[in-house]
C-alpha cells in the first residue's frame, strides 16, 4: 500500500510498486489489498478509506469494495491519516463476504472516539428491512464531467439501463459543490495528516534512519527525486523527517502545514470546511432517507400546556422523503486504470499531442468520484461491472447511501453486479 495511505496507485512504497498481472496500475493507497483478493490469494482484505483508497482499488482490480458509514468500524489501531475520514473497509470478490465482515465489525468500540455511540446506532438503517422494494436511484448530472473515459460512462449507463429494467426508477439529481470537493478534501485531509504525523520525528516516535557514511535508507520505487541532502548541521527533527518520509508524504505535510499557517488558514482550511458542510447538505437534500446524525428522533412525550400544530411539517417531511432517492449510482473513477509505465514517466502528452511535464498532483484526479461520499461519511461500494469490449477491464460503478443505510448499499450492489456479470 500506499505510506502512510498517501496515494492513488499504490507506488509511494518502500517495497516497490503494487501492480497488475497485465501491468496495469491496481489504484491506492489500498492496492495490495485488491490485488491479493482479486488474484485469489485470500477471501476477502481490509483496506483503510479516506478518501477512496479501498473503492479505487476495487474498481480497477474488479471486485466489490465497501467503505462502511463513517464510525461504525472501529479504527482502533490504525496507523492515522485523516480522523475525520479514515474509514476501515473490505474487498472480496463477493458481497456476501462483505456483510459477513461488516456484522462481525460493525459494533461499538468505547476505546476509539470516533466510534458511533450505541444511542447512534439505534437510530441507524431503518429501511433495510423492506426486501423486494423497488427503489429510486439517482443519476449525478454533475459527474458527467468531460474528462470520463468513453469506456466508464457506456457502463456508467448499461448499469442504469439494468436497474431501470428490474423495475428501478431513475431520476437527475443535483449535486454541485460535489465539483469542489476534491479540492476541499486536499485541502483537509493533509491538514490533519501534518498533525497526527508531527509524532514522527525519530525522538519521540519513531526509528532514527539508518546511514553508513553518507548512505541513507533506500528511495522508494517510484521515486525519482534526488534524495534530500543529510546535513549533519541541520536539527534532529530535520534530518529524521527528511530521510524517513517520502516525498509525497512530505508534500502532503508540507501543504497541510500551510494550510493550517494563521495567513492561510481562512482562506484554505476554513473555507474547505464550509465545503464539506455543503456536499453534506446536499446528499441530505437528494437522499429519502434523514440523516440521523442531523435529524433527531421527536419526543414521546407532549406537555398539556403546549398545542403545536406540526402537520404541515410533517407533510411536508413526508413530501421530501418521497421526492428524494433511495441510492446514487455513479462511476468509480473517471478512467480505467492506467499502465504503470505511463504513470512513473516524468512527462506525457495533452490532447493535442503536445509534450507537457507531468505533475504528482495529476494522481490526486482520481479521486473525484470517491470523495464527495467520503466528505460525508456515507456508505458506498464499488460494483465491478463489464466495459463495452472485452478487453475493457478495471471498470467499477459506486452506489452510495444515506449515512447508516450500509445494508442498503450491500444490497443493491450485490443485485447490481449480478445483472453486470
Amino acid at each position: 500500500m500506499d505510506e502512510f495511505g498517501m496515494g492513488s496507485h499504490s507506488t509511494h512504497t518502500q517495497h516497490g510498486a503494487v501492480v497488475q498481472p497485465d501491468g496495469r496500475s491496481a489504484g491506492g493507497s489500498s492496492g495490495g489489498s485488491a490485488v491479493a483478493v482479486a488474484q485469489g490469494w485470500c477471501d476477502a482484505a481490509l483496506g483503510t478509506d479516506t478518501g477512496g483508497s479501498v473503492r479505487l482499488p476495487a474498481a480497477w482490480t474488479a471486485v466489490f469494495g465497501f467503505k462502511p458509514s463513517y464510525g461504525r468500524v472501529s479504527r482502533r489501531g490504525v496507523v492515522a491519516y485523516a480522523n475525520s475520514l479514515d474509514t476501515v473497509g473490505f474487498l472480496a470478490k463477493d458481497v456476501r463476504v462483505l456483510r459477513r465482515l461488516f456484522e462481525v465489525t460493525d459494533i461499538h468500540d468505547p476505546e476509539d472516539p470516533t466510534s458511533l455511540s450505541l444511542g447512534t446506532r439505534a437510530r441507524l438503517g431503518r429501511t433495510t428491512g423492506e426486501t423486494g422494494r423497488r427503489l429510486r436511484i439517482g443519476v449525478p448530472t454533475s459527474f458527467n464531467i468531460h474528462e470520463l473515459d468513453p469506456t466508464i460512462r457506456h457502463a456508467w449507463t448499461e448499469s442504469l439501463k439494468a436497474l431501470h429494467a428490474e423495475g428501478h426508477t431513475l431520476h437527475a439529481i443535483t449535486l454541485p459543490s460535489v465539483r469542489a470537493a476534491l479540492s476541499a478534501y486536499y485541502v483537509l485531509a493533509p491538514a490533519e495528516a501534518s498533525s497526527n504525523l508531527a509524532k514522527y520525528d525519530g525522538v519521540r516516535y519513531g526509528g532514527a534512519p539508518q546511514t553508513s557514511g553518507n548512505a541513507t535508507s533506500p528511495p522508494s520505487a517510484h521515486d525519482q527525486t534526488p534524495p534530500p541532502e543529510t546535513n549533519t548541521q541541520q536539527p534532529l527533527f530535520t534530518h529524521h523527517r527528511t530521510t524517513l518520509f517520502g516525498p509525497e508524504v512530505r508534500r502532503r505535510i508540507l501543504l497541510g502545514t500551510y494550510t493550517l499557517s494563521a495567513d492561510a488558514k481562512d482562506n484554505y482550511f476554513i473555507q474547505a470546511q464550509r465545503v464539506r458542510r455543503t456536499v453534506v447538505q446536499e446528499f441530505d437534500a437528494a437522499l429519502r432517507v434523514r440523516n440521523p446524525l442531523t435529524t433527531f428522533p421527536s419526543s414521546s412525550s407532549t406537555s398539556s400546556d403546549l398545542e403545536v400544530d406540526n402537520t404541515g411539517a410533517q407533510a411536508k417531511e413526508e413530501e421530501e422523503e418521497e421526492q428524494g432517492v433511495d441510492a446514487i449510482l455513479c462511476p468509480t473513477a473517471p478512467t480505467p486504470p492506467p499502465h504503470l509505465d505511463e504513470l512513473l514517466a516524468t512527462s506525457g502528452h495533452d490532447d493535442e499531442g503536445e509534450e507537457i511535464e507531468k505533475s504528482p498532483a495529476d494522481a490526486y484526479v482520481n479521486d473525484v468520484f470517491t470523495v464527495p461520499a467520503s466528505l460525508a461519511g456515507l456508505p458506498a461500494v464499488s460494483v465491478p461491472v463489464a466495459g463495452e469490449k472485452i478487453e475493457d477491464k478495471g471498470v467499477g460503478m459506486q452506489i452510495i447511501t444515506q449515512l447508516g443505510e450500509d445494508e442498503m448499499a450491500l444490497k443493491l450492489a450485490e443485485e447490481l453486479g449480478g445483472l453486470m456479470r
